[in-house]
């Protein structure tokens, strides 16, 4: 496991990072988008400047009777966030003009357009592919807190 020592988060962003670590969040669920990129560049020297405003998350789908490891939604409006519903139901955070929001493999056909992780207590826009990028990630440690899942692990 990599630590990431030259990256550096904004204040609410690293709060949010190290909160979800702490709860296990990223046992089976990582961090993507471009909030990934200044971790990229350190562990692989990428070089990618664009960064937007939304924090985007990949979160595994637990078996649909598994009970709920910890309250996402209240754990990240204890952080100050500000949870409200966009377009089609998706479920999102906002603070410091920073918006959080979490995506699922989506398991079937277009109609599907927001899932419901009971585990967290959140919901999740559905998209095609996500298992992609949570079989193939790596494990850091940025801040003290784990960031992404073992690189062991598979949860397609």
């Amino acid at each position: 496991m990599k630590v990431l020592r030259t990256v550096h988060f904004p204040p609410p962003i690293s709060s949010l990072m190290r909160s979800l670590s702490e709860v296990g969040f990223f046992d089976r669920s990582l961090l993507i988008g471009s909030w990934v990129m200044p971790l990229y560049q350190e562990l692989y020297e990428a070089r990618y400047l664009l960064r937007t405003l939304d924090v985007d998350f990949a979160v595994h789908l637990a078996h649909p009777q598994k009970q709920m490891r910890v309250d996402l939604e209240r754990l990240i409006t204890d952080l100050g966030f500000i949870d409200f519903m966009a377009a089609e139901g998706v479920q999102k955070f906002t603070a410091s003009g920073y918006e959080v929001e979490f995506i699922a493999h989506r398991p079937g056909g277009r109609e599907i357009g927001t899932l419901a992780v009971r585990e967290w207590n959140i919901n999740a826009m559905a998209l095609p592919f996500i298992s992609i990028l949570t079989d193939f990630s790596e494990a850091a440690v940025l801040d003290d807190a784990t960031i992404f899942p073992k690189p062991s692990l598979s949860i397609s």
